[in-house]
């Protein structure tokens, strides 16, 4: 099935996974929709607003919003999956372990002209976490969310990023990484972990140390154009 969604609003909705929709082995568009209060509220609870499993999804105009994940991705989880997000908004999302706003893990995905704001994880990526995942921002905000260990805003574990003209600013990383927080998955992982910043503004980040990048043992950073 290849569902389509549009106009629509979903609040307050509850499932282990997807606690709003739970995309699995398909694939779906949801456009100008607002998905409030997905929660998942159990030990493994994944994917508040939508938990994708091998899918590819396209979401345009729409917002996540009060999600609570017990686990992981409170605003969107992907496993094994793509996505092309345009023009969402990720606010104010409550993770208990990790990647409050979106998180990935071995996904593709594409982040345009985006905000995601105030969301909250208690250990790492309190806006984004990518974890052997290959990711394309531009044109987006990440701005003012918290993680209770590192990557406020952004933590990268093996993969490849890519900024463009994004805005990361207002972020908390208690431990370390207030914007980003990047790192290898260790001596016996083969996924290169490769971070490109061009033309991005990183400012009035807080952390406990390496505010704007906290960086451990990594292939490549570059970055360029920008405003630190």
């Amino acid at each position: 099935a290849n569902p389509t969604v549009t106009g629509s609003m979903f609040f307050y909705n509850q499932a282990d996974k997807g606690g709003t929709i739970d995309v699995m082995e398909s694939s779906m568009q949801l456009d100008n929709s607002k998905l409030e209060l997905g929660v998942c509220p159990t030990g493994t609870g994944e994917g508040g607003g939508i938990h994708a499993l091998r899918s590819n999804i396209t979401v345009r105009e729409s917002s996540f919003v009060n999600g609570i994940a017990g686990f992981a991705g409170a605003g969107i989880l992907l496993h094994d999956s793509v996505a092309l997000l345009e023009r969402i908004e990720v606010v104010n999302n409550t993770v208990a372990n990790t990647g409050a706003g979106i998180n990935l893990y071995g996904s593709s995905m594409t982040l345009v002209d985006s905000l995601v704001t105030d969301n909250t994880s208690n250990l790492f990526g309190g806006g984004l976490l990518f974890t052997s995942s290959n990711a394309t921002i531009l044109r987006t905000a990440v701005t003012n969310n918290y993680a209770g260990f590192g990557g406020g805003a952004v933590k990268l574990l093996g993969g490849y990023l890519n900024l463009t003209s994004c805005q990361i600013s207002g972020n908390v990383g208690v431990e370390y990484g207030a914007a980003f927080d990047v790192m290898t998955q260790g001596p016996l992982s083969v996924q290169q972990t490769v971070m490109v910043v061009d033309r991005c503004e990183i400012s009035d980040n807080v952390a406990g140390d390496g505010a704007a990048f906290y960086l451990y043992d990594i292939d490549e950073v570059a970055v360029s154009n920008s405003i630190v």
